[in-house]
């Protein structure tokens, strides 16, 4: 259980197109791999894994922001 809930808004490339609307759910984290390519989260709709990869940093992914 992650206490976490959102929309899956898919994900995208640096084209413009998104992919997976309504199906997967794909935010960053705010830590690089490496200069190139950062980590991000991959949560898929009714699934209770959330996967946790690299990809390239014009790669389109949700951002969750946090309220103090």
């Amino acid at each position: 259980m992650y206490n976490f809930s959102a929309l899956p808004g898919g994900y995208g490339h640096s084209g413009g197109l998104f992919y997976n609307v309504g199906n997967y759910g794909s935010w960053w984290s705010s830590f690089e791999y490496n200069s190139n390519n950062a980590y991000f989260r991959l949560m898929i709709y009714d699934d209770e894994d959330a996967d946790y990869t690299s990809s390239g940093k014009s790669s389109l992914y949700s951002v969750r922001c946090l309220k103090d």
